[in-house]
């Protein structure tokens, strides 16, 4: 009886550190249950096994995965002549689930094949264990990128499932949508993840979860060119998000940038403005204002005011993002270069034309002549300034151009530069 004490207590601090997440107190408490069964010769009993599995867990969660495979694989070794075979699938898909993380998917499929064998023979056609062992197969095929065989074995999961109001039913359904996704079968994917959506408002089923699928399947709307069912998609998370006090967050921003994109394609520009204005205003109150995805988010609204000839504020706001990426990224980087030829493009179309050279000419100064951008900025410059007869800036301009091409003759650049003027 004492050895029991001992062992149970343990194993009960072993489970409640894992709850609480006290990572500290795990792995020393973990050595002394081991201890314990190898002095006392109990590594081949199923409780020890037991205490493996649950380890292997451990391992996985703080993605240790080598020693959550050499965990599992002893666990399942142990439990490989165990009187009830269910149990021991349970230990080979653990097994699978460690293969999986770390990546050896070939591995974790093998082992969760070798798992629906046994429960084939075990259980009935529609159990839900065997209807998760089929499932378990199709999303490695899903994770290996054969979507064809993972369509077939989660369309043969679900077809297992009697509970249509079930959480497994619903996820089950979504995962036959993702396939038809990746396979592009764009309506068949709108089906099952539209009729997922439907059950989920009859359900008990996680909002957050609600939300996701509405999002997944907003994108295939998008792929499929249903670009008003999109919005009807992101209207409604946006209004859920509302709800719950959750418009203030980035992952409400990020929806507003998805439903805008989804509006310029409709050519609603001033809608798509609205909501990438408000997007900026959440992004910069929850995560500042000075990092790379804020500037993006700058320029994205500079495209729109540009598009709509409204170039003072387009200048505006890309001189915000360039700004900012001046202080993050070297000038040479293609973040930055792209975003400044954009200013140069904009202030040359609000008639700032020596402004665009300004700018152009900053980034001749800071880029090498093996920048994919170095040819086409001089020739855009020696175009503008062969116009005006400016000698001294067309032989420095050509100076620096026979350095990306030693053989041309200034007259040969000339030419090249009038055939390609104002490509910017």
């Amino acid at each position: 009886m004492a050895i029991n004490s001992d062992i149970n207590g343990l194993l009960r601090s072993f489970r409640e550190y894992w709850e609480n997440e006290d990572y500290e107190k795990i792995k020393p408490t973990s050595d002394r249950i081991i201890d314990f069964y190898k002095r006392n010769n109990m590594t081949k009993t199923e409780s020890y096994a037991c205490h493996l599995y649950n380890l292997c867990l451990y391992y996985a969660d703080i993605e240790d995965y080598s020693s959550a495979i050499s965990t599992g694989k002893e666990a399942a070794e142990i439990m490989e002549n165990t009187k009830d075979p269910i149990i021991y699938t349970s230990f080979i898909n653990n097994l699978a689930v460690a293969y999986s993380l770390k990546g050896e998917k070939q591995k974790a499929l093998n082992l969760f094949k070798k798992s629906y064998a046994i429960r084939s023979k075990e259980l009935d056609h529609d159990d839900v264990r065997l209807c998760d062992a089929v499932l378990n197969i199709g999303s490695t095929y899903y994770e290996l990128g054969k979507y064809e065989e993972a369509l077939s074995y989660h369309k043969d999961a679900l077809k297992r499932r009697k509970n249509i109001r079930s959480e497994d039913y619903i996820n089950n359904l979504n995962l036959v949508g993702y396939d038809y996704e990746k396979l592009k079968r764009y309506p068949q994917a709108i089906n099952c993840l539209k009729k997922a959506a439907e059950l989920m408002t009859v359900t008990n089923y996680d909002e957050n979860d609600y939300i996701a699928n509405l999002c997944y399947l907003a994108s295939v709307y998008k792929k499929n060119m249903e670009y008003d069912n999109a919005l009807t998609c992101y209207e409604k998370v946006l209004f859920l998000l509302k709800k719950n006090k959750l418009d203030k967050e980035p992952y409400s921003g990020e929806i507003m940038n998805k439903a805008a994109e989804i509006y310029l394609k409709t050519g609603n520009d001033k809608k798509a403005l609205e909501l990438r204005i408000a997007a900026l205003g959440i992004l910069e109150s929850q995560v500042g204002s000075k990092n790379l995805f804020y500037a993006n988010c700058l320029r994205e609204i500079a495209k729109i005011y540009e598009k709509n000839n409204a170039y003072g504020d387009a200048i505006a706001y890309l001189q915000r993002d360039l700004d900012i990426k001046s202080s993050v990224i070297s000038v040479d980087e293609k973040e930055y270069l792209d975003d400044a030829m954009f200013l140069a493009s904009v202030y040359h179309l609000n008639s700032q034309t020596e402004k665009s050279n300004d700018v152009l000419e900053y980034l001749l100064a800071n880029i090498t002549y093996k920048n994919p951008n170095y040819s086409k900025i001089i020739l855009t410059l020696t175009a503008r300034y062969s116009q005006r007869g400016n000698m001294q800036k067309l032989y420095y301009l050509y100076d620096k151009y026979r350095l990306y091409d030693p053989t041309v003759t200034f007259d040969e650049m000339l030419i090249l530069a009038e055939n390609k003027y104002d490509s910017i």
